[in-house]
């Protein structure tokens, strides 16, 4: 089987209406912005439109679609509250916690009803099930 060529007239072609569509969506993300008061919908808009655009056109607009998709797609998880690119989470240790989670690694914990990082009881006193 022979190798195929890279086509940089291709790869520009097909780039270029997806960049387009990423630019696109932060434009359409501020004209909502007043008009949708829901962040849900608000981040939903941009990516079924590029869904739609990538469904019905396997041209140029199909590759705007696919760039409004790319662009909008971890703004779509973050307000969905998904964990992913654009969900990331919140909780960022100090660094007395990441000294204390060290030593716990190196040492072993010192007593069981310690509270853990989360701040959560490691004991067993409060449990009715045994």
């Amino acid at each position: 089987m022979a190798k195929k060529k890279f086509a940089v007239k291709t790869a520009i072609g097909r780039t270029a209406p997806a960049l387009i569509g990423g630019v696109a969506v932060g434009f359409l993300t501020g004209m909502l912005a007043d008009k949708v008061p829901d962040p849900k919908i608000g981040a939903l808009i941009p990516v079924a439109l590029g869904a739609y655009l990538a469904a019905t056109d396997s041209g140029k607009l199909g590759d705007a679609g696919l760039g409004m998709i790319g662009a909008a797609g971890p703004a779509l998880l973050k307000a969905l509250g998904v964990p992913g690119i654009g969900a990331a989470d919140d909780r960022y240790f100090s660094a007395e916690e990441v000294d204390e989670f060290a030593d716990a690694l190196v040492n072993g914990a010192e007593d069981e009803d310690e509270e853990d990082l989360a701040g959560e009881s490691e004991g067993f006193e409060d449990d009715d099930d045994y």
